[in-house]
Order: structure tokens, then sequence, then C-alpha cells
């Protein structure tokens, strides 16, 4: 099956050898790239954080080149999904704390540790959230609405990828890609403006859309839906498994 992946570097090329142990043909256009942002050090600090959250891989891979405080590593990391799981574990983090896959399920895990008096917050020990400038909101609003104290770093940012109208013809000759798999909105928005520009949504009529969560299906337009497959799990194992599943599409 020919694949396209969108996803920014260095997970497109993790996923294209996946792709090709799998037995499918790898397509790659990925259509963002993350920009790392040059962060206050001191709003990073152990001190004056009662815990850290991350909702993303690259939100621990910029703040690890920004220089991590060691006394950091100690203290309690909220984290979405396996993949930025194993990212802080690889960093060094002790005690990494995953709520499921997605803002909400995690802004649950952080209410259910304070109720069990396995997280302390304060107006002088915040949740420091360190993310992306780019942010869709769920988990940040979450907190927010719980009235718990706050303190967001931005660390990354996230810039499109332009591609010209003769590469991407190219990806969509002779057929285009049986499948697309989308990690993200932002890279699902970003692809459907390119199609769009270039008058090729006609030719994803028999496409296959993967996404990795229902939020980030909601990027697909409407004349589509019958053919989106939304992974079990909110990681790349259950979203390429869509592949060989023998769902069939509506």
């Amino acid at each position: 099956m020919r694949v396209l992946v969108t996803r920014p570097e260095p997970g497109a090329s993790r996923t294209t050898a996946t792709l090709l142990e799998m037995g499918h043909q790898p397509l790659v256009m990925s259509l963002t790239r993350t920009i790392a942002l040059k962060a206050s050090k001191a709003k990073l600090q152990a001190g004056g954080a009662g815990a850290f959250a991350v909702t993303s891989a690259a939100a621990i891979a910029c703040w690890h080149r920004l220089g991590i405080d060691p006394q950091c590593f100690g203290m309690p990391l909220y984290v979405v999904g396996s993949r930025t799981e194993e990212a802080a574990m690889d960093a060094g983090f002790l005690d990494v704390r995953m709520g499921g896959g997605d803002g909400r399920q995690l802004v649950a895990v952080i209410l259910g540790d304070l109720d069990s008096g396995k997280l302390w917050l304060s107006s002088e020990e915040k949740l420091v959230y360190v993310a992306g400038k780019i942010r869709h909101g769920c988990f940040e609003d979450g907190i927010r609405a719980e009235k718990l104290p706050i303190s967001l770093v931005e660390v990354y940012d996230t810039q499109n990828i332009s591609y010209s109208t003769d590469f991407v013809s190219k990806l969509f000759m002779p057929e285009p890609p049986d499948a697309i798999a989308f990690y993200s909105r932002n890279t699902g928005e970003a692809f459907f403006h390119l199609v769009e520009r270039e008058n090729l949504l006609n030719r994803l009529k028999k496409c296959r859309f993967l996404c990795l969560s229902g939020q980030v299906s909601g990027i697909i337009p409407d004349q589509f839906r019958g053919q989106i497959l939304i992974a079990a799990f909110p990681d790349e194992a259950s979203l390429l498994a869509l592949l060989d599943s023998g769902h069939t599409l509506s």
C-alpha cells in the first residue's frame, strides 16, 4: 500500500522505516518543521514548580536543547502519549506520569493525583506547562477551567513547509496515495490547504485517512468522512495497524 507520511522530521524517517518493515511503500512529504524558541531558563527551573507537563515529544527535545535543570528530573512530569513518555524517560525524567492520549485525559490524571495527595500545587509551586507556540487548547483550557495554578513556557514553534506544484503532482501520479497518516491537526490542516491549492481534492475519493485521534480527524473535510479510520490508541503502532486491519470504508 502506498502511504503518504506528512509528519515532521525526525518522526517522518522513523515512520518510513516502520512502513518498509511492514511491506508498504512510504511517500514522504513533511508538512511542518519544529523551530526551537529561546525560552527563559528561569521559568524552567525546579524552584517554583510543583510539577511539569508536556503534550508532545517535540517539547521534550527543545527543552533538552535549552538545558534541563537536573533537579527537575526527580519531579512529577505529566505527559500525553507513549511517544512523549518514552522521550521524557530517555531525557532522564524519573517520575513520568502518562495521562492517556489527549489533553482531557491528562487533566483527569492530574486532578486524581491532587485528590489523592500524590501532587501538590500552589501559587508558589505551579504546574509548569512546557509547550509549543501553536496549541489546540484542550489541556490548557482544562487546567485553567479547574483554576489550577499554571505557568506556560513556550519552547518551540511549528512552521509550514511549502512544496512546488511539480513535487505535489508527482506524489499523485499515476495514482494518489492509498492512505495518508495524520499525527496532528497542524499537519492535516496544512495538507488539505495544499491539495485545495493544487486542485487535487477530487483525486482523494478512494484514499484512506488514518488519524491518530478523534481530535485529529476533525480536520478531514466532510466529503471524506466515510474514509476516516481512527487509531484505537493514540500511538504510532495503533495508527499504522489500521493499514492491515481489514476495515471497510463506507
